[in-house]
């Protein structure tokens, strides 16, 4: 009786025990990112509003997870936005992006594609005055000193 107690209660220990790692799961990343930078401050406006489109139906028919960053500086006339803004649009590769079920057919309007994005405010800065980007090379040292002061 001793012997068959002392085997179950062993077998008990040996099949509880176990060399196993638990799994750990890793938070959805993207594959790939797309990073873009537009400035619109001419006529070209409506023009680039409907590449930032194109861009969200190319990510759309993304199979695996796919992140797309927007630097978008609009000209004053754009209905849409109005600063300088950093557009995130990220896919699961599964049919939605930013959470939200892809937009389609009559849906996939310019002012939609803005809606759905994940929006940054964009700090102007070195990178993004164009006074400063015209004359960059000459004077850059005392620029960066200015802005340090």
């Amino acid at each position: 009786m001793k012997k068959i107690l002392l085997y179950i209660v062993s077998t008990l220990i040996l099949v509880a025990c176990s060399d196993e790692i638990p799994e750990h799961h890793q938070p959805v990343r993207a594959k790939r990112a797309v990073l873009a930078y537009m400035v619109a401050n001419n006529n070209l406006d409506g023009l680039i509003m409907q590449n930032i489109q194109w861009m969200y139906e190319s990510l759309s028919t993304a199979k695996d997870t796919c992140t797309l960053v927007v630097y978008y500086k609009p000209s004053e006339s754009n209905q849409y936005m109005k600063t300088a803004e950093i557009l995130e649009f990220t896919t699961d590769g599964y049919g939605r992006i930013n959470g939200q079920t892809i937009l389609s057919g009559s849906s996939l309007t310019t002012e939609n594609v803005i809606l759905q994005a994940v929006h940054h405010q964009a700090s102007i800065g070195i990178a993004t005055d164009p006074f400063i980007t015209l004359d960059l090379h000459p004077r850059i040292t005392d620029k960066i000193e200015r802005i340090n002061l």
